[in-house]
């Protein structure tokens, strides 16, 4: 198709300017979901409201894309998706996703963030886990590719769910250098507590897959636990360091220290075919690669906070993450 010229352009918009009578913008009707609607049915017609919007191609960004807020200021601004029904980026899929499924108390809901590399090109892309009632997990979001969005509510556990992410990123010629996972979504769209949306941060760059894999599962499950503990200590357990060895706090840049660095483990597989990872040396800025720009926090006015009580210190069973030397 080619291109549009100015002049075609002007002529088209002299048109709807003198246009006597217009369509009524396009809108959006949400599904209505009764008690007994199976889960995997109201997935579905969330995911197919998120399709409706399509993908925003253009280039601008017609919402407030700033994560460092509040359940409640995001909530506001997937209302606004629904009711400009203009098209989307990954990031408002999963704000809208949110809101969407924020009255399902028996689905947890957890953001996934991905960073791949394609070539010298860095991206990023997230998506919003589901779990209903503890067993099978799911996926909804939206991207330029349909493998990277909407999963099925399938998967036995939340690292089977990020590998198969990881296996399309590889058919896409992505290499997926780290995994993010933040705590699970609040239920309720008036809470003014802030969304946290990379709690724990596993390169993939250096590690086995079944270490990996041992941590995402070991947080999915001991997530809800950890998040209260800070909600009211303010901090993180202090055996959340011990537990989840991986781990690369936001502050450190490059290789976490725990790493696993050896040569024997630069390899990692989603799939039969197999992919080599960056030298030892490679590190990438995180702040410098990240395409959303944050903004400034939206003001929130001062609600009670509810009264948590949680023990003094949080203790774990002893992490079989760095046990053996399986190959997944």
């Amino acid at each position: 198709m080619s291109a549009v010229t100015s002049e075609e352009l002007q002529q088209a918009w002299q048109k709807v300017k003198h246009a006597k009578t217009l369509p009524d913008p396009p809108t959006i009707k949400l599904p209505l979901f009764s008690i007994k609607t199976p889960i995997k049915t109201r997935l579905i017609g969330i995911q197919h409201v998120i399709n409706t919007l399509e993908y925003n191609y253009t280039g601008t960004q017609y919402f407030d894309v700033n994560k460092n807020r509040s359940f409640k200021s995001i909530v506001s601004t997937a209302k606004d998706i629904v009711n400009e029904t203009l098209p989307i980026q990954c990031l408002e899929a999963v704000f809208l996703a949110s809101y969407l499924t924020a009255n399902a108390s028996d689905l947890e809901r957890f953001p996934i963030s991905f960073k791949s590399i394609a070539g010298t090109n860095v991206h990023r892309h997230i998506i919003l886990a589901v779990r209903y009632q503890h067993n099978k997990w799911g996926a909804l979001g939206l991207s330029r590719s349909d493998k990277l969005m909407y999963k099925e509510l399938k998967y036995a556990s939340l690292s089977e769910l990020i590998q198969d992410f990881c296996h399309e990123f590889e058919l896409l010629y992505h290499r997926v250098l780290k995994v993010y996972v933040g705590f699970p979504f609040s239920h309720d769209i008036h809470s003014s507590e802030k969304v946290e949306w990379r709690v724990m941060n596993i390169s993939l760059e250096f590690n086995e897959w079944t270490d990996a894999a041992q941590h995402f599962d070991s947080f999915a499950k001991d997530a809800v636990d950890i998040l209260a503990y800070k909600k009211s200590k303010g901090v993180l357990p202090e055996s959340f360091a011990a537990k989840f060895l991986l781990h690369t706090p936001e502050s450190e840049s490059g290789a976490s220290k725990n790493a696993i660095k050896s040569p024997d483990k630069r390899r990692l597989t989603f799939s039969p075919s197999t992919f080599e990872f960056p030298p030892a040396g490679y590190e990438e800025d995180d702040a410098a690669a990240d395409s959303l720009k944050a903004g400034e926090a939206s003001p929130e006015k001062d609600l009670p906070k509810p009264i948590l009580v949680a023990p003094d210190r949080l203790e774990f069973k002893p992490t079989l993450a760095l046990r053996g030397n399986l190959r997944s």
